[in-house]
């Protein structure tokens, strides 16, 4: 889902505790992906700007939307399931795993069967879920 939600085939973030994030120009508006998650975006321009669980302790920015990105190190990767074939691991990362096993696999189970986001076909309705 998160392929989908970032128009691309990975997305890099990076977390952030609620207590430490300062929005500096207005708020972002929202979108509920599922019952259980949330995607930030600038409602002016578009830009992805996080994820996250409801009711979470941080907020997964988008690295792409800082002005300094390149300062972030990327330390691990995770859902490899999803990895584009013509992608290769970056170097020094953790490969953590898939979505599909460990800790994570009952969190994505409820994200997959709560999913708000429209599918690849055409349907005859879909509900727009906005917080």
């Amino acid at each position: 889902m998160c392929q989908k939600a970032s128009g691309n085939v990975f997305i890099d973030l990076v977390g952030i505790r609620h207590e430490h994030l300062t929005w500096t120009r207005g708020k972002p508006s929202e979108f509920n992906s599922s019952d259980v998650a949330a995607r930030g975006f600038c409602s002016d321009c578009g830009t992805p700007l996080y994820y996250r669980s409801l009711g979470g302790p941080h907020v997964s920015m988008t690295i792409g939307s800082f002005d300094q990105p390149h300062r972030i190190p990327i330390l691990y990767e995770m859902g490899l399931e999803g990895r584009h074939p013509g992608l290769r691991a970056v170097p020094g990362a953790e490969q953590i795993g898939t979505t599909e096993e460990g800790d994570g696999v009952e969190a994505v189970a409820r994200v997959r069967a709560s999913n708000h986001q429209h599918p690849d076909h055409d349907t005859t309705d879909w509900v727009v879920h906005h917080v």
